[in-house]
């Protein structure tokens, strides 16, 4: 059965607690109210809901369209029939509020058609007086911080936590400690080893990839960086990860850090696509830098490459667009007597980018050939949730009117002419078209 994914690392489920059992605390029923609201999400398929009640470190290390997607593939292999929260216990520290739960799911095998019953343990923190799923390595990263810092009150206490919700690595605190450096220090001596010049891709060592930027690009929300991961390595390699810390051009500020996992075996030789994105949060950020890392079998991360800039690409770079007549249109007046005239624009957008558009707006502003002053402001929406997308190399037609009409005496405007290839944002692309 494939289990899910480790974005929560930790795992939970459970048969209720009798009726005559203690009685729960706040932070206790408040526990459990997450985890039955997780778990229901994923059984009900709304991971959005699930996706939210993930702890921030979490949320920064796999994009929602990530987590979508690692449970849709596994929910195309099993069902969850049915769970109960078990077990859910907290503990208040100098360094925040944990708790353990154990959560008992039952699932379905599609192939089998067999229903198996699993335990899966959780960790979970509360932020902003909420409590959150965290994954595993959180804490496992968070003990040997704190064993760096020499703080053994604060490693006894966050070891017992790590005790309680996974008893088949170690049955004391000090025995889990032991454990985890032994764990630490084999993962160091067998780092994997990166060229010290150009990309900086690993190379030679007994688990190593190379790893290449296929492309760049900008959906209208995300920056994304397209990338491949090769096994160059004689042997399979699993748990690769690869992280991009996004930042602002020229400065060392971060804005966000998005890590992609690839859990399944690399075969030697193999490779895998992936994707890393940045949501865009302001419409005024035009580009961001990147520097992406890897990591092979949890060891230290390793630079692949610095400084890649994504930008919001010029709508002039992937559209022309052709005037091919400019007239005025005679409208019957209010009174019988007298005709008014409105401007026309006709206009041809030819897709000349190597890829289909899905969204493009025309946007005329008139302005008065007399005295400038803007007169009307018309859009047209010639690609959009109701056409079809423009291949590469088709054109597509439309027109636009100014919604003021004129005497015949002083019908003169003029039009500029803008597109925006994502929503509302517009670029003048013709100044001053005359329209007589």
């Amino acid at each position: 059965m494939i289990r899910p994914l480790p974005v929560v690392a930790l795992t939970l489920l459970a048969s209720m607690f009798p009726a005559c059992g203690p009685k729960l605390t706040p932070d206790e029923k408040a526990v459990r109210h997450v985890l039955s609201d997780y778990t229901g999400a994923l059984k009900r398929g709304d991971f959005a809901s699930a996706y939210a009640l993930l702890s921030q470190a979490s949320q920064r290390n796999i994009t929602p369209t990530e987590f979508a997607g690692g449970w849709t593939k596994n929910l195309t292999s099993f069902e969850i029939v049915k769970f109960s929260v078990q077990h859910a216990s907290v503990l208040h520290l100098d360094q925040g509020d944990y708790a353990t739960a154990v959560v008992l799911r039952l699932d379905l095998d599609h192939e089998t058609r067999k229903k198996q019953e699993d335990r899966f343990d959780y960790h979970l923190r509360k932020e902003s007086g909420r409590w959150r799923i965290l994954r595993t390595t959180e804490l496992d990263n968070k003990l040997a911080t704190l064993l760096a810092e020499g703080d053994t009150v604060a490693v006894g206490h966050l070891a017992a936590i790590c005790v309680q919700v996974d008893p088949v690595v170690a049955s004391t605190p000090a025995e889990y400690i032991e454990k985890r450096k032994a764990e630490w220090e084999q993962r160091a001596a067998s780092t994997i080893v990166f060229q010290s010049s150009g990309s900086g891709q690993p190379k030679g060592s007994p688990k190593s990839v190379d790893v290449n930027v296929t492309g760049t690009n900008f959906d209208g929300y995300n920056f994304i960086i397209n990338y491949v991961v090769k096994n160059v390595s004689r042997a399979p390699v699993g748990d690769i990860e690869v992280r991009a810390v996004f930042r602002s051009p020229g400065a060392k500020e971060v804005l966000d850090e998005r890590t992609d996992y690839i859990h399944d075996e690399l075969r030697p030789a193999y490779s895998r696509a992936g994707s890393i994105s940045y949501y865009r949060e302001n419409d005024s950020v035009r580009e961001v830098a990147a520097d992406l890392y890897v990591s092979v079998d949890n060891s230290d991360w390793k630079t692949i490459q610095n400084d890649i800039v994504l930008v919001v690409p010029s709508v002039s770079d992937v559209v022309r667009i052709s005037v091919t007549s400019s007239s005025f249109e005679r409208t019957m007046a209010s009174t019988w007597a007298e005709y008014i005239y409105t401007a026309r624009l006709d206009y041809r957008i030819t897709n000349t980018s190597q890829t289909s558009l899905d969204y493009l707006e025309v946007k005329v502003v008139w302005k008065s050939v007399a005295s400038g002053e803007v007169v009307d402001e018309e859009s047209d929406y010639i690609i959009g949730s109701s056409s079809t997308p423009l291949a590469p190399g088709e054109s597509r037609s439309g027109y636009i009117t100014c919604g003021k009409g004129y005497p015949a005496s002083t019908r003169a405007v003029n039009a500029d002419i803008y597109l925006a290839r994502f929503y509302n944002e517009y670029e003048l692309i013709r100044q001053g078209v005359p329209v007589r």
